[in-house]
């Protein structure tokens, strides 16, 4: 559910707030239980205050329903504690569920629209009208979890990229890392993710604009490059226009 790995700036400081608030949280109900347990002389209030710390409200409330006809006096300070655990527990909720929000697009004080690359204008909407990007497989993907996209290689392994300034990526099942300064990405032609080593025999093609490369069976497209529809043909945005009309034939030929 949380992908530390991918998860935007924003998303890192909603899951670290989201867990200190939960940590604080569940530290103040520990202190109310024990310090009504010690104010009313209940045995074993450490042993309750701990489960309150583990396992949250629910030993809290049954603590509180067992001992009620043994409880002496109210304590201002207890009841403080529990306010301020009902707080920051609620933060922590808050803070969570803003994370997936962010990663859904279904919050609408977010301006995605204007979050994609202004050159990114190869996106679609989803089923909350946010602008998203789409894999090979069709999976939707707002701006927040751009990093999460996923890469089809033919024989059906998944990468991700793990660095979107040096392009380095991993193989999501074997964890195999691949750095650019030793290997080379691209898209081919079906929409498939393919690596190569430097010295490899692939044939370059430049011309006004745009570059790729190719050999006697596809067309390879710098990463950047590419999008995929809906149906998983690849895209590519207005400013390789020109790629979405280029053949193999006619790259070959000239």
């Amino acid at each position: 559910m949380f992908e530390l790995i991918y998860a935007s700036d924003i998303q890192r400081i909603y899951i670290m707030v989201g867990a200190l608030m939960f940590l604080i949280g569940r530290l103040f109900l520990c202190l109310a239980v024990f310090n009504d347990g010690k104010d009313n002389e209940i045995k074993h209030k450490s042993l309750w205050a701990v489960f309150s710390f583990l396992l949250g409200f629910v030993p809290a409330i049954i603590y509180a329903v067992a001992f009620n006809k043994k409880r002496k006096r109210h304590n201002n300070l207890k009841t403080a504690y529990v306010i301020i655990a009902v707080i920051s527990i609620f933060l922590s909720l808050s803070s969570f569920f803003t994370y997936e929000l962010s990663g859904t697009g279904e919050f609408g004080f977010l301006d995605y629209d204007i979050k994609f690359d202004d050159r990114v204008d190869v996106t679609y909407k989803n089923k909350h009208g946010r602008k998203v990007i789409i894999d090979k497989e069709g999976n939707e993907y707002t701006f927040f979890k751009k990093n999460a996209l996923l890469y089809f290689a033919e024989n059906g392994e998944k990468y991700r990229c793990v660095d979107e300034y040096y392009r380095h990526f991993i193989n999501t099942e074997t964890q195999e890392y691949y750095d650019e300064l030793d290997y080379e990405f691209f898209i081919n032609d079906e929409g498939y993710f393919c690596i190569f080593n430097y010295d490899n025999d692939l044939v370059y093609y430049e011309d006004e604009g745009y570059y790729l490369y190719y050999d006697e069976n596809h067309l390879y497209y710098p990463v950047d490059y590419v999008y995929w529809d809906r149906d998983g043909n690849i895209v590519f945005p207005s400013v390789f226009n020109e790629l979405n009309y280029l053949t193999y034939d006619e790259i070959v030929e000239n």
